[in-house]
């Protein structure tokens, strides 16, 4: 069996007046930061509603990359024309 180790990760910090993006190395080393400030602050609620959001977002990109349409048995008419 082959272990993984993560060779690079991502943080997206939600708060309320900024959203921060961190490219990490494998050992969580920053190797690039972003930072976007919000037009205004937000409440907390409104903050913990946006760092969902990020994350399904992120869940459902992952979820199409690793498990495609066609590999779930979905629509495979657009190879056969």
């Amino acid at each position: 069996m082959v272990e993984d180790f993560p060779v690079g990760k991502v943080l997206i910090d939600v708060g309320r007046r900024y959203i921060t993006v961190y490219r990490c190395d494998g050992n969580g080393y920053v190797q690039d930061e972003e930072r976007f400030k919000l037009p205004w602050m937000i409440d907390r609620k409104d903050a913990v509603d946006l760092a969902n959001a990020v994350f399904n977002t992120a869940y459902a990109w992952s979820d199409a990359t690793v498990n495609p349409p066609a590999a779930r048995g979905g629509d495979q008419s657009a190879d056969s024309g």
